[in-house]
């Protein structure tokens, strides 16, 4: 029996940034789940216990840095995306940071950097 392709979770608002990640992410090799908002990436974060949560730091209905937070504490590395990095948000080998607009190459190299780190 293979092994299981690694799940990424992704928490992203715009649904067409969202569909990207997911078809890119896929062609990677990767499961991939896809959440809209917080709340909603919260439920699907302890449901799924992912290989690695990819949000946006800014979501309808909070803040993809506190998700990121509830990532780190269930020890699931962190890609945040967004197009500045807050002030004062610690970053480390579990938690990055990718600025928006970025290219698929750097997007893909993160991911399997982070992915790898498990």
């Amino acid at each position: 029996m293979g092994s299981k392709l690694p799940l990424v979770l992704v928490v992203e608002d715009e649904p067409g940034v969202a569909e990207v990640l997911h078809d890119f992410l896929e062609i990677e090799g990767y499961r991939v789940e896809l959440a809209g908002n917080c709340a909603d990436g919260k439920i699907l974060l302890s449901a799924s216990g992912p290989a690695l949560l990819i949000t946006d730091a800014m979501l309808p209905d909070g803040s993809g840095y506190r998700l990121a937070g509830e990532a780190k504490r269930s020890h699931v590395p962190v890609l945040v995306i967004s197009g500045e990095l807050e002030p004062g948000v610690p970053l480390s080998e579990s938690v990055q940071f990718l600025g928006k607009p970025f290219t698929l190459n750097a997007f893909r190299e993160k991911v399997a950097e982070l992915i790898a780190s498990v």
